[in-house]
Order: structure tokens, then C-alpha cells, then sequence
């Protein structure tokens, strides 16, 4: 089972909180199943490419509190996409498959992860 996040949170925090008995993945992992999680580029302990720690490559009206005065972006390309993401994803489901020797993944989606997750379906099914 592969646990896919949504936009905003990355999936240790939505999925595996270590708080209590709050974590899915411990809960699904208790009762058997082999559980993973994936973080996109730039999401919770993923890799997280150096324009993105740069205020200025954000869109001027979100770059407040970040910079003093909005600045030009000094990436100007886009770091990550849905594409990247569908990249991403399936290079985690091929190290799934590959490491446990299945031909088949589980996803568990939400938000966001919900269209990542419906591209791999989409294209395992041609």
C-alpha cells in the first residue's frame, strides 16, 4: 500500500503522525499490510531543489513577508508540475513493486493525491 499526499501537507504529517495512535500507516502496518509513503519534490523529507528556498521565485503577490520588496524571480521555469509529480509516483510504485516483487500497488489518496494517483491507474490500465 502506497500512501500518495495532497497539496498542501506531505505524507508523514497526513498520514503517520507520530503522536499518540494517530498514524493510518502504524494502524494498516499493525494489521499486516506493507506501508509506504511517498512526498513529491519539495514536500516533507523529499528533495527539495535549491530555487525553492528562494522567496523571489515566488509569484510576486505571495513573495510578502518573504522579501521587503517583491523581486524577480531568479528561476523563472516551473519546479514542479503534475507531471513531475506523475514522475515522482511512478518511481515510487516501480521501487514498491521491484523491493516486495508484486505486480500490483495500492494507492491511498487524498486532495491532490488523488489526480497523481488516478495517472497511474490510468496508465496500468493503457
Amino acid at each position: 500500500m502506497l500512501f500518495v499526499h495532497g497539496a498542501g501537507t506531505p505524507a508523514e504529517v497526513t498520514f503517520d503522525v507520530p503522536y499518540q495512535d494517530y498514524s493510518w500507516m502504524a494502524f494498516l502496518a499493525r494489521a499486516g499490510f506493507d506501508v509506504f509513503s511517498v512526498d513529491m519534490t519539495g514536500y516533507g523529507r523529499s528533495t527539495r531543489p535549491a530555487p525553492m528556498n528562494d522567496p523571489c521565485n515566488l509569484a510576486k503577490d505571495r513573495q510578502a513577508g518573504f522579501v521587503t520588496a517583491p523581486c524577480a524571480p531568479g528561476y523563472p521555469h516551473t519546479l514542479t508540475s503534475m507531471a513531475s509529480d506523475w514522475a515522482d509516483l511512478g518511481a515510487a510504485v516501480d521501487y514498491v513493486r521491484a523491493l516486495r516483487r508484486v505486480d500490483r500497488v495500492s494507492l491511498v489518496a487524498w486532495s491532490r493525491g488523488g489526480p497523481r494517483a488516478g495517472w497511474v491507474r490510468v496508465t496500468a490500465s493503457g
